[in-house]
């Protein structure tokens, strides 16, 4: 019978071994999987880029840093952007998103709603408590806690939840203070576990802007990249309601064309931010929607006409190539005084300076790294991935034009 002592002994070892994998290494290990950066860095900024590029301010509506369960505060080598990376890059503002579900074989062409979820599995890894295995807003108020939590240990890192917040961040910065904005989002609102509720429980959270969708279909109605391509259910008109009376930001990046048709028609033409989706017009791809229902974003907005348009919208859209796009002859609002501005002027900045395209830009990407190295004083891209006004456009703008969201 010893051998059978030496093979459960065996198999005990075996069974600590790979214990301690999954929690200890399999969380840093699908991090670096999920998170790799590729492509050429590109050259090393000038004098003048740099000087211009402390004149900017930067911000970025989109990153799941907080999914992660990484120190917030400490320089990582791997994974997504922590504060050290934000004060070197110049970062001004920067929207944590939390990801509450993720369906296995995750693509842009179509997922299931049932289909089995990667987060329940990472957050069995990282330990998290055990609310949070059967809720998903439990999973968003965790990400939003390691944010904050992060805010009250370091100076430069300050919770941005009203106008004056941002005003007061913004005045530090003219001082000399190198302080960055945190702000909280949800990427897709099944974070409210089905509850109109949990909007102002977010909202008392911190949260500030909430995507309605992500992946899949979810009670609020069709994701681009679901299986029914709906709009809104009436829940998703319940829970948009709610959001537009608390002045929170609904970000529609991964909802589906419908779904956004039918927020415009329930907010009455209200602003929407477009975080990060691009134009089909300008890059073919089922991560993109049409450039018609993108015009009607850009048209919404109200008297003023005030909308955002995110990162992606400047790589693939706005800032794009216009000789063969549909909008090329229109014009666009901008800011607060309804200042006009021309396509064309756009194009011809764009085609100053166009900044990295993003992994999943599809075949747009060669295209996007051949341009890139054509920037001259005027448009220089940001460091970080979000936006970056340029001098002949930032006269038309002023802080508060893109904070509706923000209220005192």
């Amino acid at each position: 019978m010893k051998w059978l002592t030496r093979l459960l002994t065996l198999l005990a070892f075996l069974s600590v071994f790979l214990t301690a994998a999954f929690f200890g290494l399999g969380p840093q290990w699908v991090d670096r999987a999920s998170n790799r950066v590729v492509g050429d860095p590109g050259r090393i900024p000038t004098l003048d880029t740099l000087a211009l590029h402390k004149e900017l301010i930067v911000g970025d509506l989109h990153a799941d840093s907080a999914l992660w369960g990484k120190d917030l505060l400490v320089q990582n080598n791997h994974g997504q952007v922590d504060l050290p990376k934000l004060l070197e890059g110049g970062a001004t503002l920067q929207m944590f998103t939390t990801v509450t579900k993720s369906p296995q074989g995750q693509n842009y062409e179509h997922n299931a709603s049932d289909a089995p979820d990667n987060i329940s599995i990472l957050a069995l890894a990282q330990r998290w408590p055990a609310e949070t295995q059967h809720s998903l807003f439990a999973r968003a108020i965790l990400q939003a806690d390691r944010v904050l939590a992060a805010v009250q240990q370091h100076p430069q890192l300050t919770l941005v939840r009203s106008r004056s917040d941002l005003s007061a961040l913004l005045t530090r910065r003219q001082a000399g203070d190198i302080v960055v904005g945190a702000l909280l989002g949800t990427e897709g609102s099944h974070a409210l576990d089905g509850d109109v509720g949990n909007i102002e429980k977010l909202y008392t959270a911190g949260f500030r802007m909430m995507s309605l969708q992500h992946f899949f279909d979810n009670q609020l109605g069709g994701s681009l990249h679901g299986e029914s391509q709906s709009g809104l259910t009436s829940f998703g008109r319940e829970a948009v309601i709610k959001m537009q009376a608390l002045n929170i930001m609904i970000d529609v990046s991964h909802s589906s064309e419908a779904t956004v048709r039918d927020t415009l028609e329930t907010t009455q033409g209200a602003a929407l931010i477009v975080s990060h989706t691009g134009f089909q017009g300008h890059c073919p791809s089922p991560r993109n929607i049409s450039d018609e229902t993108m015009e009607m974003i850009a048209e919404a907005g109200g008297p003023d006409r005030r909308r955002i348009l995110g990162r992606r919208d400047l790589r693939q859209g706005y800032y794009g190539n216009y000789k063969r796009h549909s909008l090329r002859h229109r014009s666009l609002w901008i800011g607060p005084h309804r200042s006009r501005v021309r396509l064309g002027r756009l194009r011809h900045y764009a085609n100053r300076c166009l900044p990295v395209a993003p992994p999943d830009a599809g075949p747009c990407r060669r295209r996007f790294h051949r341009r890139r190295d054509s920037c001259r004083h005027g448009g220089q891209p940001s460091a970080l991935s979000g936006r970056a006004l340029t001098p002949s456009l930032t006269p038309h703008l002023d802080h508060k034009w893109p904070t509706r969201g923000l209220v005192n």
